[in-house]
């Protein structure tokens, strides 16, 4: 299983060794920002994000639909996954980068000194 590592838009080591779904809350939920998963009657699942933070004076209350499931027979937490993977590798502007552990070994490795 893929594991990631969640950098601040600064480039601020967040977190690491993450599953996708956990990566994508750190993402989601920086700076005061909230989502949430729904199924419309159809079943199909969507990932609604805030517009706004809760840090701000608009707050995180209005939710927009980003994201839904490629693949709507998932059950929940399969399709919960699908969709955090979308959104992780995504590189939405503003939010924390994620990237998979071993590429931000590989990018870190010194290596030894000569």
């Amino acid at each position: 299983m893929t594991t990631y590592t969640v950098l601040s838009p600064s480039g601020t080591v967040l977190n690491r060794n993450l599953t996708a779904l956990q990566a994508m809350r750190e993402m989601l939920t920086y700076d005061g920002y909230a989502y949430r998963f729904r199924r419309d009657r159809a079943g199909n699942l969507f990932l609604y994000h805030s517009d706004g933070s809760a840090n701000s004076t608009r707050n995180a209350r209005n939710f927009v639909r980003c994201v839904s499931n490629i693949n709507s027979s998932l059950p929940g937490l399969a399709g919960q996954r699908e969709i955090a993977e979308q959104v992780i590798l995504s590189e939405w502007p503003r939010l924390p980068e994620v990237i998979p552990d071993q590429d931000y070994n590989d990018l870190n490795d010194q290596g030894p000194t000569q």
